[in-house]
C-alpha cells in the first residue's frame, strides 16, 4: 500500500563539494600568482639585457640592423621627396607667371601666340578619338578682333 505521509530528504554530504571549490579556487589564486611572476621576471630580462643586432626582434624576423637599415632608407626617400616637391613648387611658380602673362596680354587686346618646344614628344592617350596618338598639333594663335561694320537699321 502506499503512504500519504510526505518523504524526508536525505541529508547529503555536501563537505567533499565545498573541499573541491575551495581546492579549485586556490589552485587558480596560486596559478595566476605564478603568472604574474614569471610575466615580472621576463619584463625584467629584456629591459636590462642589451639588444643583439643579430637577435630578431621582431615578429616577421627582422633584426635591429634590418630596420636600422630601412630607416636609412627611408630618410634617404624623405630628402629626395622633399627636393622633388621644391622642384614642382619652382614648376607651378614658372607656370603661374606664364599663365598671368598670357591673361595679360589677352586683356590688352595684343596677339598672343604659345611657344611650342620643337622636342614635343607627345604620343597622346589611349583615346578611342585620336586614332591611337600622334604628335600633338601646335596651337593656332588667337584670333584679331574684326572691326565690326555699323548696322542699318529701318
Amino acid at each position: 500500500m502506499t503512504t500519504t505521509e510526505p518523504r524526508r530528504k536525505q541529508p547529503k554530504s555536501r563537505a567533499g563539494e565545498r573541499m573541491l571549490a575551495v581546492g579549485l579556487a586556490s589552485t587558480a589564486c596560486i596559478g595566476l600568482v605564478g603568472v604574474i611572476g614569471v610575466r615580472a621576471a621576463q619584463s625584467d630580462e629584456t629591459d636590462t639585457a642589451p639588444v643583439d643586432a643579430a637577435q630578431p626582434v621582431s615578429s616577421q624576423g627582422l633584426t635591429q640592423a634590418d630596420l636600422d637599415a630601412y630607416a636609412a632608407q627611408l630618410a634617404d626617400q624623405a630628402a629626395q621627396l622633399k627636393d622633388y616637391r621644391q622642384q614642382l613648387k619652382s614648376v607651378a611658380r614658372q607656370l603661374n607667371d606664364e599663365i598671368g602673362a598670357y591673361n595679360r596680354a589677352l586683356a590688352a587686346g595684343e596677339p598672343v601666340y604659345v611657344q611650342v618646344p620643337a622636342d614635343n614628344n607627345w604620343t597622346g592617350g589611349g583615346s578611342s578619338n585620336n586614332g591611337g596618338g600622334g604628335a600633338a598639333p601646335a596651337p593656332q594663335p588667337a584670333p584679331q578682333p574684326q572691326p565690326q561694320a555699323p548696322s542699318k537699321s529701318s
